[in-house]
């Protein structure tokens, strides 16, 4: 499995701020919240202690219960998401499960995201 995502709900929270302290270099993490109010399948991407954004519902409806159940998932940077003249910034990631990202090339990251 090979997803390209935006990320949700980067409006949010500290998630302005902690995308631009980003730097693609940055390690990245998927981090599943079960208890989150607005949705028992979310997850989080991270990066070290911050987050960045919300994996969409639709794809976190596939992957959070496979995680509860011990599937690896993992996530890469893919771009930054800015307009001329913006004030926000948004991101667009890749994730994997584990056997795709053994077999996984170089990303084209002009591709447009599934979600």
């Amino acid at each position: 499995m090979r997803m390209l995502v935006k990320l949700a709900g980067v409006t949010f929270g500290d998630c302005q701020l902690n995308l631009r302290l980003y730097t693609p270099d940055q390690e990245l993490h998927l981090h599943r919240v079960s208890d989150n109010e607005f949705d028992a399948n979310a997850v989080s991407v991270r990066s070290g202690n911050m987050h960045l954004g919300w994996v969409p519902k639709i794809v976190a409806a596939e992957i959070g219960p496979m995680m509860d159940r011990g599937k690896v998932y993992h996530v890469r940077f893919a771009k930054f998401n800015e307009s001329k003249g913006a004030k926000t910034i948004g991101m667009n990631v890749i994730i994997t499960d584990e056997e795709t990202k053994e077999k996984m090339e170089e990303d084209q990251i002009n591709e447009e995201p599934h979600i």
